[in-house]
């Protein structure tokens, strides 16, 4: 009996030295995996402050000042030359403008967007005076 249990002890110390051995292996790769993870993360934050530093410089006002200068063809706006509403010239009466006209229509009268209206005389509208809800001259979907 005690050369049963010598036998088992001799085993069970075979299969613990096993697992200590294949334990200290794996975590050994995964350190040095994790180490390598490491320098590659440093290297990426290194290329992206040089990327960040590079858009700073390149979205500055006075980087993109000196390539308008170089490459645009600009002049500074005298104050003289800006206009107001009294300059344009007036619109033609009898203009034949069919889109004008339709935009003109959608504006001067409400647009009914629903196939059921709802009564405008609640409101103080055409209906409470004795007539119908307006519907627009022109409409966006014909």
């Amino acid at each position: 009996m005690l050369r049963v249990a010598n036998v088992v002890m001799v085993v069970a110390l075979l299969v613990t030295a096993g697992v200590v051995y294949h334990l200290k292996y794996a975590s050994t790769s995964e350190a040095e995996r994790l180490a390598s993870l490491r320098v590659q993360i440093r290297k990426e934050r290194e290329v992206i402050g040089r990327l960040k530093a590079e858009w700073a410089r390149r979205t500055s006002p006075i980087y993109i000042q000196g390539l308008v200068q170089r490459h645009l063809d600009l002049k500074r706006l005298d104050v003289d030359s800006i206009s107001d509403l009294s300059d344009l010239p007036e619109r033609p009466q009898g203009s034949d403008d069919k889109i004008g006209g339709m935009i003109e229509a959608l504006t001067d009268t409400p647009l009914v967007t629903s196939s059921v209206s709802k009564p405008v005389g609640a409101q103080g509208g055409p209906a409470a005076a004795g007539g119908s809800p307006s519907v627009p001259a022109a409409s966006a979907l014909r």
